[in-house]
């Protein structure tokens, strides 16, 4: 399955570091996918919806998710991959003095 990720918006501070976009296969895209920072290291959290249960207490169900841990993780990449590549922009061009990569 090929999986791309692309970067909407990156936040400065917080536990919330970005939120995505998500596309599979180019045929289906997920909007609202997050990277959160968490206590263990980074975690994707998907698109979910909200509601109260009869005693008031809010509860959370994923709208869309991974139905396998190789897809999960596959996706869970990509995203950090898109974050990695925001974070570290990389010149296409090398400055004077600079040899291109590999050499």
């Amino acid at each position: 399955m090929d999986i791309k990720a692309k970067l909407v918006k990156a936040f400065d501070s917080g536990k919330l570091k970005a939120t995505f976009d998500v596309t599979l296969d180019n045929a289906f895209v997920i909007h609202g996918v997050k990277l959160i920072k968490g206590e263990k290291g980074d975690y994707v959290s998907m698109p979910s919806t909200s509601y109260k249960t009869r005693n008031g207490e809010t509860k959370y169900d994923d709208v869309a998710h991974p139905l396998d841990a190789a897809t999960r993780s596959a996706v869970h990449r990509a995203v950090s991959d898109a974050y990695f590549d925001h974070t570290h922009p990389m010149s296409q061009e090398p400055g004077p003095g600079e040899l291109p990569f590999g050499w």
